[in-house]
Order: structure tokens, then C-alpha cells, then sequence
């Protein structure tokens, strides 16, 4: 913990578990016995002992959005030291300490907590000390008193330790962890019992978990519902010794040990830490003893159901169960709330997909704290100042670079800038976005493009190959080049380039070549040259079950997905070969194979339809992939694959088939293609 607010947040899990415990430990009071009424405390020991969870999911309540929203609301004011009010509020480390001098209140406030415990920590301290100073007046117990501890211990089957007697101690209490101190009042004779409840507490280290409960208590010293919680535990512990003591005696000798129980009944108790006391005041001894009326013996079943409701509580109360992405589906673009802020905050990336998904939503749906969950610090500050002014984000302002199409499904060699106000409208029902050419770099991060798609681009109609029904706007493919990079434990997408449109001629369709292509092979034979194109694409899924009977069966998920994988992630290629214009040939073929023959079947299918001279194509699972085309008069001297299928990998080597039917002479050439350089921007 290292400012108020990880602070604030670790303790109210704590207070949140804690009152869930007692509240069950109230409920099956009479169901679970001390033994598991004890043990259900690990699970609060575990989430004292752990930082408070900020993943997947909320514990109970949505703590962690409660405590981002009020630091929303009031860091931005006062320019704390210790608090980026940019980053969410993450809990290390359950132990505090100081980054730095205080500038803030909430700074001043975290250092009167840190000194808080470290006084705490020296009241203890000097507790033990002054115990330790009293144990040293003791004397050794008398040899008939020594006697008795031997022989009870020997009954019982219980470790003994060095005994010593204090004048005006109230009760027996076992004092120290590795040389422990059975001390006893000077003067006063003690029933077996009363001894063998002290060995007990020797025999199963009560006095080290009395240590353990302490520091817990150091460090939520400001927290009184976690103080009345942590006596409850040691009441507890003290009726799991007494349940111990009584399983041990039988009949007359049950009830002596109440009455001298109730004997020992003093609120002079001693609360030293290190140590364990028969006497817990005078209050929870008399309900002790209203357990002791009531003591039984419980079945060997009621310690498996014990056990499933330790597991069951310590799952939910430790891995948590209220969804945290929830909070997102509420983030308005028109006005922004501080807890709407907060969950973004919180909702941090932890995958690359989710990082891209996150930011591509961001500008799709103008939506500024989209952005700002996928952006670095520095961006999110800005980005946040523009929600508050309720500003809106676009990538171009008024002027844009488009690459109009061409023919066969390819961009123009160069592209046009254009001088425009339009807004350009992303296309919500087609895949959405996508990520092409992802590649990992060497130091762990990753560039790419990040495609989506926009159904209008105003003012590009004219730069269009073929006319379509709209006067002044086509779709196309905005495209952008990122890095995706790890800071502070999240993955952010950083602008690494000045965004583009390719545009399409043809509304809803994606042609994937548009993009620059990733990696690029060439092969030059006897009748032409292939040139061939390799793609990685990535994508989400990003279908949701609608909430309408009278809907569609699938919607697009508009709501950001932080932590989500890439579902597809495929390799494809398309290739196109160039030939001379003026031949004899009746048809020509290309056919692309990463494994060569391995689709003998296929392969024929090819040689026929070239041999028939028939306009086909077609691709198989195992990669092959094939185009023909009859010789016209039209003919410009290309073919092209439009059939490529997906792979799971970069092919190794490519092998190219050529076939040419010339005049009814069907001739085929075989080559390999090899890469040439390219930077895949």
C-alpha cells in the first residue's frame, strides 16, 4: 500500500469479509463446531494477507469502482505525491510504506496511518519488553506444582514447559513462541484443568497465532470494525481450547472445569502479544461457559460440510464474484461520470487483443475513455480533458489520405489527399475491425495495422474505379499503424503512423489486399511472373446474444472487451501473375501450394479446368490454392487468386504451378518463390 486509496480499498475488503464471516458464523452457530468456528477465520487471514484482488472480478461489492470514483472526484483537485489519478488504485503489498515526502490531505492522511502502525508495532514491542521484564521476577514453581504439570502433561499427551509462579498474576497464561513459559499465579492452587487448557494452548502454537492476530491488528489499528473482528477471533480461539479441553474429560469432570472456568473469571486479562490467557474477561467467559453447558461431540460428516464452507467462502471471498466489466456498460460518449472514469481506470488491458479491441471501440464509437483505457498516461490526461469538456475524438481532421481501388480488388500505387468536414460513419454491422500484419517485436511489443471499417467516407465518390448509387461518399477500410506496449502492467496502443483509407468499391465487402501486405514472394518463369502477397489477420470475437427476442439471433458487441483473445489469428495469401499480352494461349492457370503434393486430388481439378479452359478457382484445407482463366480478347496480361485459403503459419517456401493450354497443349512449370524485403507498414 502505498497511498490512501489502496489503503482504503484493502480495508474495506477486509471489513466486507469479515462481517460476511461473522454473519454466517452466526447463522451456523449451532451447526459448525469451535473447531471449523475457528478455522472459518483463515479465510480473513488470507485476505488480510493478500493484496486486495483488482481482476476479473469483484469480492462481494464493487469496492474497487466505489473507491476510483471518490478518487475521481477529489485527487484531480489536489495533485497528490503519492496517487496517479490516472492509474487505478492497485493494493502491492498489505503492508505500507512511503514513496516519497506528503504534499496532498490524502498524503498528510496515509502518513498518520503509516505512523499509526508503526506505533502500534512499538506498543507491542515494548508490551513484550515489559513482560519480559516480569517474567524474569518469577520464581520456579513449587515441586509439587511441577509435578502436576508432568503428570498431566504425560496424561494428555501434551508438550510441558519451563513453569514459573507471579505474584498478583489473575490467571495462568503461556508466554513466548520458541522458549515458551507456562506463568501461574503465586500462591493459588489450580485445578488440572485449568493447567491442561495452558498445555493446550502450547500443544497446537496458540501463542504464535496470538503474534500472527496482532500484526493484523497493526495494520487495520484505524479500523474498529476489523478490531472488534479480530477479538472475536481470539474469543474463538479461547472456546476451540476449552472444546479441546472437554473432549478430553467425561461426565463430573466436564462440569468442575466450567466452575473453574468461571473461577478465573477477571478483566484484568493480559493482552500482551506472544501470548495466550485462560481468562478472557468476564463477559465472553460466561458465554464460554453457556458452550460448555452445551457441548457435544460432533459427527465425522459435519467436518466434511465444515471444510466445503471454508472453500466455498474462501473462493468468494478471495477470487470474487461481481464482474467487473460490468461498470463498462454504462460509458456514455455525450457525458462522462466520475464512476464512468473510474471504471475505466479500473478496467485496464491485460491482453494485446483487449488493448486493440478497447482501442479501435474507442474510435468507432467516439468514445473518449475507450481510448483512454488503452492509452499511456500522458495520452489518458488529455483524453480525459477532452470528456470533460465533452469534446469529440477523430482521427482526421480536415483533411484525409485515401487510396482509392482498382481493378482486380487492388489499391492505387498512390494515394489522394482530400479536404473534407465530413464525418466519417464506421460501419457497425460488419466484422467491425480487425488486425492485419501483427508482428512481435523484439522487446516484447508488437506493431500492427488496425482496420475498421466505415460504410461512409464523404467526399471520395469521384476517386472511385466503378460509380456506385451514393453521389458524394464511399466505404473503405480506415487504417492505421500501432504499437501495442506493456506500461505499468497493462498493455497500451500507442499511433506509430498517420492514418489512411483504402477505400472499396463495393459496400460490405472486405477485401483484405487492399492493406500492404506483411511479407511478399516472387518467382519469375518462362511465361510470366507471380508476385505473391502474405497477410496475418487477427480478429475478436464480437458477437453477443441479443436481449430483444425480435432481434437479429447475434448483434455486434459494442461494449470494449480489456481482457479478451484474439479468436482468429491466420495466415493468407493472394498472388497474382503477369504474363504477356499477346499470346497464342487458349487459358492459363495459378496455382499456389506451401505443401506440395499433398493435394493430388485438387491438383487435377486445376490441370482439368485449364484444360477445358474454364474461368474457376478453388483452395484446399492443407493450403493449395488455384485461379484460371480462358484467354479473351479483353485479356490484360494478369490472373489473379482470389482463392486463398487461411493458414496457421507462414509458409516456409511457396511453390507456384503454371499451366498454359496453348492451343490444346497443356505445359505446366513449376516454381519457388522466394521473399523480398518489405517493411510490412
Amino acid at each position: 500500500m502505498t497511498n490512501l486509496w489502496a489503503f482504503l480499498l484493502q480495508t474495506l475488503y477486509v471489513t466486507g469479509v469479515g462481517l460476511l464471516l461473522l454473519a454466517i458464523k452466526t447463522l451456523l452457530k449451532d451447526k459448525l463446531s469451535p473447531r471449523w468456528q475457528y478455522a472459518v477465520w483463515a479465510v480473513l487471514a488470507l485476505r488480510i494477507l493478500l493484496p486486495a484482488y483488482t481482476g476479473k472480478y469483484y469480492v462481494l461489492l464493487p469496492l474497487p469502482l466505489w473507491v476510483e470514483t471518490a478518487k475521481v472526484m477529489v485527487e484531480p483537485h489536489w495533485a497528490s505525491a503519492y496517487t496517479n489519478v490516472y492509474e487505478a488504485t492497485q493494493v502491492t503489498s498489505p503492508i505500507p510504506w512511503l514513496t516519497g515526502a506528503p504534499v496532498s490531505l490524502s498524503d498528510w492522511l496515509f502518513l498518520l496511518y503509516v505512523v499509526g502502525v508503526v506505533v502500534t508495532l512499538l506498543w507491542y514491542l515494548i508490551s513484550w519488553l515489559r513482560l519480559c521484564l516480569l517474567l524474569r521476577q518469577g520464581t520456579p514453581v513449587p515441586a509439587d506444582v511441577q509435578e502436576q504439570i508432568e503428570r498431566i502433561g504425560k496424561t494428555y499427551a501434551c508438550k510441558t514447559c519451563r513453569a514459573i509462579e507471579l505474584p498478583g498474576l489473575p490467571s495462568p497464561m503461556v508466554c513466548g513462541v520458541f522458549r515458551p513459559v507456562l506463568a501461574l499465579p503465586k500462591g493459588k492452587a489450580l485445578d488440572d484443568h485449568v493447567i491442561l487448557h495452558e498445555l493446550l494452548h502450547l500443544n497446537y502454537k496458540d501463542a504464535l497465532q496470538n503474534v500472527f492476530w496482532c500484526f493484523c491488528r497493526t495494520l487495520h489499528w484505524c479500523n474498529p470494525i476489523v478490531r472488534l473482528l479480530l477479538n472475536r477471533v481470539g474469543n474463538d480461539m479461547e472456546s476451540l481450547c476449552d472444546q479441546r479441553v472437554l473432549e478430553r474429560l467425561h461426565g463430573e469432570d466436564r462440569r468442575n472445569y466450567g466452575i473453574s472456568l468461571l473461577a478465573m473469571a477477571n478483566d484484568k486479562y493480559p493482552r500482551a502479544v506472544g501470548t495466550t490467557s485462560l481468562s478472557n474477561g468476564g463477559k465472553n467467559i460466561a458465554q464460554r461457559i453457556e458452550a460448555i453447558v452445551r457441548f457435544k461431540r460432533y459427527p465425522r460428516g459435519m467436518a466434511l460440510a465444515s471444510v466445503c464452507v471454508v472453500v466455498v467462502l474462501a473462493a468468494s471471498c478471495l477470487v470474487g464474484m461481481v464482474d467487473k466489466e460490468a461498470g463498462l456498460q454504462s460509458l456514455n460518449y455525450a457525458s462522462y461520470t466520475s464512476q464512468q472514469i473510474a471504471a475505466a481506470h479500473l478496467n485496464y488491458c491485460t491482453t494485446v487483443a483487449g488493448a486493440l479491441d478497447t482501442y479501435a471501440k474507442g474510435i468507432m464509437n467516439d468514445n473518449l475513455l475507450y481510448l483512454s483505457m488503452a492509452s499511456s498516461d500522458k495520452e489518458r490526461a488529455a483524453l480525459e480533458t477532452m470528456s470533460d469538456r465533452n469534446e469529440h475524438y477523430s482521427l482526421f481532421g480536415k483533411t484525409m489520405t485515401v487510396y482509392p481501388q482498382e481493378s482486380s480488388g487492388r489499391a492505387a500505387k498512390e494515394p489522394v489527399t482530400i479536404r473534407t468536414d465530413g464525418q466519417i460513419i464506421y460501419d457497425h454491422q460488419a466484422a467491425y475491425f480487425a488486425v492485419q500484419n501483427l508482428q512481435k517485436q523484439a522487446d516484447g511489443s508488437y506493431t500492427a495495422l488496425l482496420v475498421m471499417y466505415a460504410s461512409r467516407v464523404p467526399d471520395t465518390e469521384q476517386y472511385m474505379y466503378f460509380n456506385r448509387e451514393y453521389m458524394d461518399a464511399c466505404g473503405g477500410q480506415v487504417t492505421l499503424p500501432v504499437l501495442v506496449r506493456q506500461e505499468g502492467g497493462r498493455y497500451i496502443v500507442e499511433q506509430t503512423g498517420e492514418p489512411v483509407i483504402y477505400l472499396e468499391r463495393t459496400e460490405g465487402m472486405y477485401y483484405r489486399n487492399l492493406v500492404p501486405a506483411e511479407r511478399i514472394y516472387t518467382a519469375e518463369g518462362t511465361y510470366g511472373t507471380v508476385t505473391v502477397e502474405l497477410r496475418s489477420y487477427c480478429a475478436v470475437d464480437n458477437l453477443e446474444e441479443p436481449d430483444d427476442f425480435w432481434r437479429t439471433p447475434t448483434v455486434i458487441r459494442k461494449t470494449a472487451k480489456p481482457n479478451i483473445q484474439f479468436e482468429t489469428m491466420t495466415y493468407e495469401y493472394f498472388a497474382q501473375g503477369t504474363f504477356p499480352e499477346n499470346v497464342t494461349w487458349k487459358a492459363v492457370g495459378l496455382s499456389i501450394d506451401p505443401n506440395p503434393g499433398t493435394d493430388a486430388e485438387y491438383y487435377q481439378e486445376f490441370l482439368q479446368s485449364v484444360k477445358t479452359c474454364q474461368s474457376s478457382g478453388g483452395s484446399s484445407t492443407s493450403g493449395l490454392s488455384w485461379s484460371t482463366s480462358p484467354i479473351e480478347d479483353d485479356w490484360n496480361g494478369t490472373i489473379v487468386d482470389y482463392s486463398a485459403p487461411w493458414l496457421d503459419a507462414p509458409p516456409k517456401t511457396i511453390t507456384l504451378h503454371f499451366v498454359v493450354n496453348d492451343q490444346g497443349t497443356v505445359t505446366e512449370e513449376t516454381l519457388s518463390a522466394k521473399e523480398v524485403p518489405t517493411n510490412g507498414a
